[in-house]
């Protein structure tokens, strides 16, 4: 299992670094990527202690960039021999996506990881626009860090899915990884009734609409059972739940109720042209919740 992990910022990746750890990937392997991005006037600090860039020399504030990038990277393969993870640290020139791409292809990675949620502008503008570019345009799967994860122990969390063909090639791409990190995983299904139903049944007499309700309710919870039987590998507790409202409101409370760490989602699409389509909700997890995300995109 090989990673490639962008990092310009500790406290960025910190979150990132923590869940790759506590995921209990087999046989892990870890790159590491400083990035150097090109400079341009009135553009905001680059790296700690360096100001606007408006006036002043490129080369010193690239060198000083570098600098940092190499002394973050050796601090983040320490970070990760201590917790028993092969790591290498690489640095690179050029767009931030554009490279962690890259090396994701040279290594022949299955996933890449980012921080996000960050505070600091600099943090915003780097980590927001790499993992919006990322999670849209990469064709590996993303891991997306953010807020203060515990540094040990299992992991809570939930897999939202429609069941559709993409989710369950998400599932394979899942029980490919193998992570034995988690401690209780919560299969969420939320439905629409109306897009769900028959047409016409939301208008049909009490009875018939209670029925085909009651039905479809089976149906999900048969699907979300099976979803749970072929991911038993994972070895941890399963829950479902058959939530009706939008995806993108019920999930966030479902991530609250059940206390968890991670949302696990699948990419909508594998293909050049897919990669375009996320999909609205997994696209409004990556970009608006402050909780961690995994988007699964089959390799």
């Amino acid at each position: 299992m090989r990673i490639v992990l962008g990092a310009n910022q500790k406290e960025s990746a910190e979150p990132v670094i923590r869940l790759i750890a506590r995921l209990g990937f087999p046989n892990v392997e870890v790159h590491t990527l400083g990035v150097i991005e090109p400079f341009y006037p009135y553009t905001p600090p680059v790296a700690p202690g360096l100001g606007m860039t408006v006036g002043v020399d490129f080369g010193r504030i690239e060198e000083a960039v570098r600098q940092h990038c190499e002394t973050l990277g050796e601090e983040i393969v320490q970070e990760f021999h201590e917790k028993r993870i092969r790591c290498t640290a690489h640095v690179a020139n050029g767009r931030a996506s554009d490279e962690i791409q890259q090396l994701a292809h040279q290594v022949n990675a299955d996933l890449i990881a980012v921080g996000g949620g960050n505070k600091g502008a600099v943090a915003a503008m780097f980590f927001g626009s790499v993992t919006r570019e990322l999670s849209v345009h990469s064709d590996l799967s993303v891991l997306i860090g953010r807020g203060e994860p515990k540094t040990h122990g299992p992991i809570k969390a939930v897999f939202a899915t429609d069941h559709s063909a993409y989710a369950r090639k998400g599932a394979d791409e899942l029980l490919r990884f193998g992570p034995l990190g988690f401690s209780k995983l919560t299969i969420l299904s939320c439905y629409d009734l109306e897009m769900r139903l028959p047409l016409g049944t939301v208008l049909a007499a009490p009875e018939t609409f209670a029925l085909e309700k009651e039905k479809l309710e089976r149906a999900i919870h048969h699907e979300n059972k099976q979803l749970c039987e072929k991911l038993a590998p994972l070895q941890c507790e399963f829950s479902t739940m058959e939530v009706q409202g939008s995806p993108i409101e019920q999930i966030a409370k479902v991530m609250e109720a059940t206390e968890s760490e991670l949302l696990i989602i699948a990419a909508q699409g594998h293909g050049a042209r897919d990669r375009l389509v996320l999909g609205s909700t997994a696209h409004h997890q990556v970009a608006n919740e402050r909780y961690s995300v995994l988007v699964l995109r089959p390799k």
